[in-house]
């Protein structure tokens, strides 16, 4: 034996926990010079060179910990919202001619028409379906009276019919003193006082 301290050989000594080499992996225990808080789970202090208050930093990190979580989902949700509103928001076509213009007019999809001809020029916007019917504008944007001229009206148009003939409907129900397509906007009362 390498021990200079004789053991009797039928009743060996047990090894003091100070001679057991510190085994890394699984200690439990961390040993400070700072602070003698020998538990498992130490909190650092203000006297540990911790947080002023006094507090134990593991709330102050928790609160930190949940803000951010709070300020993350936030950020989330409204990048969500607005992702919808992006994706959902339907592109309205620029349209040069009425072949352009006919087929969104006859399905109701968003799209712009300026027309122009010899007796007046016309800009049409379809806003979408309203119930059975197509939501547009029509104004003129230049007329020889001048009481039409820059004068517009949004209606329900019967998109079943031409474009044409549903705008021949709607100003026939007006000038009869009618409003069956839902008309609003200051051409509706220009056209209402051209009736008998």
């Amino acid at each position: 034996m390498d021990d200079k301290t004789p053991k009797p050989e039928n009743n060996p000594a047990p090894i003091p926990p100070a001679e057991t080499p510190p085994n890394p992996v699984s200690s439990p225990i961390v040993v400070s010079s700072v602070s003698p808080n020998l538990s498992p789970n130490p909190s650092p202090t203000a006297t540990s060179g911790g947080n002023i208050s006094g507090k134990p930093l593991k709330s102050k990190k928790s609160k930190m910990i949940l803000i951010g979580a709070v300020v993350i989902v936030v950020i989330l949700i409204a990048g969500g919202a607005l992702y919808a509103l992006h994706s959902k928001k339907a592109v309205s076509v620029a349209c040069t001619t009425e072949s352009c213009f006919d087929p969104h007019f006859s399905n109701c999809t968003l799209a712009t028409l300026a027309a122009n001809s010899a007796f007046a020029d016309v800009k049409y916007q379809i806003y979408g379906k309203n119930g059975n019917r197509c939501s547009m504008l029509f104004e003129y944007t230049s007329n020889p009276n001048p009481a039409w001229a820059n004068k517009e009206m949004t209606c329900d148009f019967n998109n079943s019919l031409s474009l044409d003939n549903s705008v021949e409907a709607v100003f026939n129900n007006l000038t009869s003193k009618q409003n069956a397509y839902n008309c609003t906007g200051p051409l509706v009362a220009v056209l209402q006082s051209q009736g008998q």
